[in-house]
């Protein structure tokens, strides 16, 4: 099973982050766990799509199975 994971927070000493790293490691063997940061999204503009937007747009396309940690 593959999930991708959304930290949605910039703090750089999440609980969120850490629970999502937690995861991604304990759950390594069952699911395949890829870790997306909201930090690398710049501020929306819908005329400006960017390279990472576009990035985040097909890793969630593919998948159906998306985790939003706030």
């Amino acid at each position: 099973m593959k999930f991708i994971a959304i930290v949605g927070t910039s703090a750089k000493r999440s609980y969120n982050r850490k629970l999502l790293q937690f995861m991604k490691k304990y759950f390594e063997s069952k699911a395949e766990i890829e870790i997306l940061e909201i930090t690398d999204v710049p501020m929306f503009n819908h005329l400006i799509i960017s390279p990472q937007v576009k990035l985040y747009r097909c890793s969630i396309i593919r998948l159906q199975q998306v985790m939003v940690l706030l």
